[in-house]
């Protein structure tokens, strides 16, 4: 037999082979019960625990998985707040679990959100958003997310009042979230609303990759990766640095001015928040710099520091703070301790005195880089 005819019959068996598991798993999925999800007791953000009995006993049950720092989910957020509404008063109800094991999360996947994945984060983006549903950590045990073999967010699954599970998929166009046009999702409810008979249908998912307890390998080793950064230290005058300070770039800029007699305990709380900052969203293109006053005597003893913070930003020290051009920041006489942000046109957009604000901080740079983005 020739090559070539031996190569066409085995692309055929196996796209044969492909398309039986296909049906298989689709047939599986068709056939799907609330019954077969599997056990659990999983806490939601009102402070009520939730069981597979709650999702029993519907006109219809839709469970929707939604990731806090998915940025697709977060497009998502208000059209569900207002279909639940009208899904409220027909009768149809909603569950929405939480499916990330957050800590497998890597630092850069969370840099186009301002919370993370955390059940206390999803308590504040629920009281943020004022979500009108359920809100379900599923993020530890991972059980129904495993039932439903969720993999991406956003994804919703619809069970029929007979609690067969008739649509798995999308719920809306991604591109379009709020669209009027009704979607796969809508349609499919109100077929069941008004009494029409549904088969199993499933649609493609666009959106983000949910996060299981094996993707903490990955995790780990990213961060050790993080952790053997080189971090440098170099030495720049005062020209240098106002220039640094007043040069007009495409992206958001962070400087840490701190002394080598300020609060040792303060500067390290300090460079740990801007450590994790500068990991999260460097590589949307914040740019990060930290300006030590200090002698040539003192540089090994603050290069120590910046190295235990592990932070690998763009590290400057400065015997020289008298030409400093600090802007509008009125400090106390001869005390350089403070942090600011700027803007790609340079104008500043947060400052603060000594202590840095991690939330503050995180929030006005998300901001900065989403409208330069817009």
């Amino acid at each position: 037999m020739k090559p070539t005819m031996q190569k066409c019959i085995f692309y055929i068996k196996l796209s044969v082979f492909i398309n039986l598991v296909l049906t298989e798993c689709i047939s599986a999925e068709g056939n799907f019960t609330i019954d077969m999800i599997k056990p659990f007791e999983l806490p939601g953000v009102n402070g009520q625990y939730y069981r597979n009995s709650d999702l029993k006993g519907h006109k219809l049950t839709l469970i929707i998985f939604l990731s806090n720092h998915c940025k697709v989910s977060q497009s998502f957020q208000k059209k569900i707040i207002q279909m639940n509404k009208i899904w409220i008063e027909n009768q149809i109800k909603l569950f929405v679990f939480s499916p990330n094991y957050e800590k497998a999360i890597l630092p850069d996947e969370l840099a186009y959100s301002d919370y993370g994945d955390s059940f206390e984060e999803m308590k504040h983006r629920a009281y943020d958003e004022s979500y009108n549903f359920p809100f379900i950590y599923d993020g530890k045990s991972q059980v129904v997310t495993n039932s439903l073999n969720a993999k991406i967010t956003p994804i919703g699954y619809l069970f029929n009042k007979d609690e067969k599970l008739v649509y798995s998929g999308k719920i809306g166009n991604y591109l379009r979230p709020n669209d009027a046009i009704k979607t796969h999702l809508e349609k499919t409810i109100n077929y069941l609303l008004n009494g029409k008979e549904v088969k199993f249908n499933k649609t493609k998912v666009y959106g983000t990759a949910i996060k299981f307890q094996k993707d903490m390998k990955i995790a780990e080793q990213v961060a050790k990766r993080h952790s053997q950064e080189t971090v440098n230290l170099y030495y720049a005058d005062s020209k240098r640095i106002n220039f640094f300070l007043n040069q007009k770039t495409n992206f958001p800029k962070l400087f840490y001015f701190w002394e080598k007699r300020s609060n040792l305990k303060t500067v390290e709380t300090n460079l740990d928040k801007i450590c994790k900052i500068f990991k999260k969203f460097r590589k949307r293109g914040l740019k990060v710099f930290t300006v030590c006053i200090c002698s040539e005597e003192q540089r090994n003893t603050t290069h120590q520091i910046l190295r235990n913070s592990e932070l690998s930003a763009l590290n400057y020290y400065t015997n020289n703070i008298d030409k400093l051009d600090v802007g509008k920041i009125k400090l106390k006489e001869r005390q350089l301790h403070f942090i600011r942000l700027m803007d790609n046109n340079n104008l500043l957009n947060y400052q603060a005195i000594e202590h840095v604000d991690f939330t503050t901080l995180n929030a006005s740079v998300l901001s900065l880089l989403n409208d330069q983005n817009n």
